[in-house]
């Protein structure tokens, strides 16, 4: 399977995935296959993470503290920014996104 786009196609997608945890392959394996389909990956992952170890990244974001959440979304920020990702896919189930407390909801 050819991993090049024809130059008549749209350039390629950016996508930005995000772990935390350790140890995790199967996040790995997803890069290879979104890279395969076209798309230009980046990962905001911890340096010894699996994801970091992948071939088939265009782009890494080293997160080297996990545990604060400023220190997490300045570099979630900073990553954004230089990516301008299309779509942000979390790859460990702890990535939660907060509740927005700002709006009221009303049924």
């Amino acid at each position: 399977m050819s991993t090049t786009r024809p130059a008549t196609q749209d350039p390629a997608i950016n996508i930005l995935v995000i772990a935390f945890e350790a140890g995790r392959w199967g996040p790995a394996r997803l890069v290879k296959s979104l890279h395969e389909s076209g798309f230009k990956v980046a990962v905001l992952c911890p340096p010894g993470n699996a994801l970091a170890q992948t071939r088939y990244l265009d782009r890494l974001f080293p997160l080297n503290d996990v545990r604060s959440s400023r220190h997490v979304e300045q570099r979630l920020a900073a990553a954004i920014q230089a990516w301008q990702p299309r779509l942000v896919i979390p790859a460990d189930d702890s990535i939660r996104p907060r509740p927005d407390t700002s709006r009221t909801h009303r049924p």
